[in-house]
């Protein structure tokens, strides 16, 4: 009878141990955030987008980086239209750092993803503290960080992060696209982009954002830059509501929008509607694309 008794006391710790172990469940912040430079006088325009999840303590448990530069060419006094570009990511191995650019550390992609690495588990501040050649990045990553930190510091300061809870581990996406178009003489750029989480197989989180600016063109040649922020940082200001007599500003609709992806699969995600989607009147084709290589690209 002892037997017994100490048998089924085993098992009743054994059960507990392993339920006391089992994930618990956790919440989490997705945000996205931008950081925008140019050369204007080669009408470049750089867009860098970074995605990052944070903890109940303010800290990065995940972060994906992706940059895009578009260069705009003039003809006949107007700025060539073209949406054929790819983000840095995208390209790998023909972005051509190692052949084209002299460097003998690492592709932008590999440097990209030792800076991901590097600011798992930092605060704010910290992040805000790093700066290009700190000795904890130089053994993987050499090349100029300042727009990594931006972006990242966009992104957790983002007052339109969304939430989610989960007890699976998780992936994480970004992607973006981009085009260029002529606007009363000048290159008129558009940058979009979208950041998501996939848990079990199914995407948890999504947000979406724009980073869009014009650089002046007179003579040919581009001569200053406007960027007012992306459309997440500049919130009401962006004016959706106020001159456009929406129903409610960018950043409610492209959320409700993002919204629509959560608990799919990556398949079904490609299948998102693109109308009559309750809350969101505004043209979303160009944000369906980049949810789905954001799926695409989850690791």
């Amino acid at each position: 009878m002892k037997r017994i008794l100490s048998l089924v006391l085993i098992l009743c710790m054994t059960a507990a141990i392993f339920t006391a172990c089992g994930a618990k469940a956790q919440s989490y912040e997705l945000g996205i955030g931008a950081a925008v430079t140019a050369n204007n006088a080669k009408l470049k325009y750089s867009a860098t987008f970074a995605a990052v999840v944070i903890d109940a303590e303010g800290k990065i448990v995940d972060c994906r980086i992706d940059a895009m530069d578009i260069t705009a060419a003039v003809a006949d006094g107007a700025v060539t239209a073209s949406s054929d570009f790819k983000s840095k990511a995208e390209l790998g191995d023909a972005y051509g750092m190692l052949s084209d650019y002299g460097s003998k550390l690492a592709e932008w992609d590999d440097q990209a993803k030792y800076f991901e690495n590097a600011v798992k588990g930092k605060t704010l501040s910290e992040v805000q503290g790093i700066k290009t050649g700190d000795a904890a990045l130089t053994a993987g990553c050499t090349i100029d960080v300042t727009d990594f930190v931006k972006a990242v510091v966009n992104a957790m300061n983002s007052a339109h992060k969304t939430t989610f809870t989960t007890a699976e581990a998780i992936t994480v996406g970004v992607a973006i696209n981009g085009s260029v178009a002529d606007k009363n003489g000048n290159a008129s750029y558009a940058t979009n982009a979208s950041a998501v989480v996939l848990a079990g197989g199914k995407v948890v989180a999504a947000v979406i954002d724009c980073a869009d600016g014009t650089i002046t063109v007179e003579n040919g040649e581009g001569t200053a830059l406007t960027y007012p922020g992306s459309k997440l940082e500049q919130g009401d200001n962006y004016g959706m509501v106020k001159y456009a007599n929406a129903s409610a500003e960018w950043y409610t609709q492209a959320q409700t929008y993002a919204n629509t992806a959560v608990g799919k699969t990556a398949s079904e995600v490609s299948s998102l509607a693109t109308e009559g989607v309750a809350g969101c009147t505004i043209a979303v084709d160009i944000y369906k694309a980049v949810i789905v290589e954001a799926v695409q690209y989850a690791r």
